[in-house]
């Protein structure tokens, strides 16, 4: 049977947490995005939150989706490079 290599949300919840990683790793200076290189985050800028501090998935389109997704699948491979790394040494 056909696995998928890319991993899938399975929940509201389990998108929220990506997001909200996404976002604290912005303000932490982990995650820089290049305006240079022809990346337009203003996809991400108008994500908005509810009074309850929910995400407002009405203000959450598929470009946001999909760079959530790449960001958090990138994410997962250095975090793999890095542990082959120290099981090498």
């Amino acid at each position: 049977m056909f696995e998928p290599k890319s991993e899938i949300i399975l929940s509201r919840k389990e998108f929220e947490q990506r997001l909200n990683l996404l976002i604290e790793q912005g303000r932490q200076r982990k995650i820089v995005l290049n305006a240079d290189a022809g990346f337009d985050i203003k996809h991400l800028t108008r994500i908005r939150a509810l009074p309850n501090q929910r995400i407002d998935f009405a203000t959450v389109n598929e470009l946001a989706r999909t760079t959530v997704n790449a960001l958090v699948k990138l994410n997962s491979l250095v975090n793999d490079i890095n542990n082959q790394e120290r099981v090498d040494e």
